[in-house]
């Protein structure tokens, strides 16, 4: 899969039905959302209790369908047992279409109403839940797109009330939505819709009739979420919910998702971008990923030249070679011709008695890829989990460190090499700190070279794989 960045000019606000656009008040920071295995993100109160009359209110950003989700209320406690829901305003079994639920917090007295549309994605949408008078009505933009006959007065005096997903015991956060939301508000009583519509375009107050809490969302730090209002309680933020900055969800889409050419084997995965040749075109590296993880065979190394418009076409290189465990890589122009190189780090199968791999080296030759490693490393195996380039002694070409573990290999833990200007390379080892040249040298799995301290030279950042320091 690859994926394109978009620049947009402007964000598109949702209309209302009256076609006047419906803009959210402007402010820096919103709350957002995210389902994180196991760890959704909430923010709640114990201090909100709704009868039988309210509004629920919020600006929604959706990012994703988020089926069975919630954007704010309370679900029973148990989440899985009749009724299911206190009251939520969330999303259906899609995740796109806006839903209303209430009941009265007994067995067999679930209601809900839905909307008639999906949800746009990556836009903000106004959503309202309002129960008046024994009626359910549910509100998209300040337009009423669904009522029903509510159960009765609803439930879930002990539930605490949440704000992007539900913590119906207190502890244990569900049913998160994947977006954001800001200017959420609960009412004690019903509003109508050119009420929604207007207030949904202004900040408030806090001394509005009937108005139980409003929570901008917009602290941009911290876990606590202040309000306003005649309960303006305070939220706790749980999880992995999280501020983030309102032009970032503006700005979007950045990305979308395309498919890669079709191979005969399906075990590749992207290795690297570099400049094949003089088109300006961003091309991609891939290499063959195992399919037996403790003993794997030896697959292709593939370039994916970019034609332009969408099109990459696969290219083998002029002397194709096998890797049996591809990790990570680095493009850098080793031999000063103008034209970028790849090294791919290979660590070979993972397994005793860890007989390591041959990182390779492939050269740019008139548009094609040529592995040149044998005549530019010395030889044999490492257990080689990553490779990184920089110019590290200052000589104007790109140095590379090999981020390697102890094994059955020839060529033992971490090792930095000199490039000799055209692209050949040497173990320079004592250009490192003394303990790198020991036996007890420290082993490592990921590296980076980083100016961390704006000197303009390159300083090299190691990542482990056991309980040591990472080294700087």
């Amino acid at each position: 899969m690859k994926l394109r960045q978009l620049l947009l000019a402007c964000v598109i606000a949702p209309l209302a039905l009256t076609g006047q656009p419906m803009v959210p008040p402007a402010q820096e920071y919103v709350l957002h959302f995210q389902p994180a295995g196991g760890m959704n993100g909430v923010a709640y109160t114990a201090q909100i209790s709704l009868g039988a009359t309210f509004t629920m209110e919020s600006w929604v950003f959706l990012k994703a369908a988020s089926p069975f989700s919630v954007i704010m209320g309370k679900t029973n406690n148990p989440r899985g047992s009749d009724p299911f829901h206190n009251y939520i305003l969330g999303f259906e079994q899609g995740g796109r279409i806006p839903a209303f639920v209430q009941t009265t917090g007994q067995p067999g007295t679930f209601r809900r109403i839905t909307g008639t549309s999906e949800l746009p994605l990556y836009a903000w949408t106004h959503l309202a839940a309002v129960l008046d008078s024994g009626v359910m009505r549910l509100y998209v933009n300040g337009q009423l797109v669904a009522s029903g006959a509510s159960p009765g007065p609803p439930g879930g005096a002990a539930v605490p009330f949440g704000l992007g997903a539900a913590i119906p015991d207190g502890t244990s956060v569900c049913c998160a939505f994947s977006g954001a939301m800001r200017e959420a508000r609960v009412w004690s009583r019903g509003l109508t819709s050119s009420e929604l519509q207007t207030y949904a375009t202004q900040k408030l107050t806090g001394t509005e009739i009937g108005l139980i809490a409003n929570w901008p969302l917009s602290e941009g730090s911290g876990q606590v979420v202040h309000g306003i209002g005649s309960q303006a309680a305070t939220l706790t933020i749980q999880g992995s919910a999280i501020w983030i900055k309102t032009q970032l969800l503006d700005g979007g889409p950045y990305w979308e998702i395309q498919d890669l050419p079709k191979l005969t084997d399906t075990n590749y995965g992207a290795q690297a971008a570099l400049f094949l040749n003089t088109d300006h075109r961003p091309d991609i590296l891939i290499a063959y990923t195992p399919y037996d993880l403790i003993k794997p065979t030896a697959g292709p190394v593939l370039f994916l030249h970019n034609e332009g418009n969408r099109v990459f076409t696969p290219v083998k290189p002029a002397q194709p070679s096998g890797m049996v465990w591809p990790r990570n890589s680095t493009a850098a122009d080793l031999d000063g011709d103008g034209f970028e190189d790849v090294v791919v780090a290979d660590h070979g199968y993972d397994a005793p008695p860890y007989p390591g791999g041959i990182t390779r080296i492939f050269m740019q030759r008139s548009g094609e890829m040529k592995d040149e490693t044998d005549s530019r490393l010395p030889p044999g195996p490492a257990f080689t989990h990553d490779v990184c380039s920089a110019d590290v002694n200052g000589d104007g070409s790109p140095d590379l460190f090999f981020a390697s573990l102890h094994s059955g290999g020839t060529i033992q833990g971490p090792i930095l090499y000199l490039n000799d200007g055209y692209g050949h390379f040497r173990a320079a080892n004592e250009l490192l700190p003394p303990i790198f040249s020991t036996s007890s040298a420290p082993t490592f799995l990921s590296c980076r070279f980083v100016d961390v301290n704006r000197d303009g030279a390159p300083d090299l950042v190691l990542g482990t794989w056991h309980p040591q320091d990472v080294r700087d």
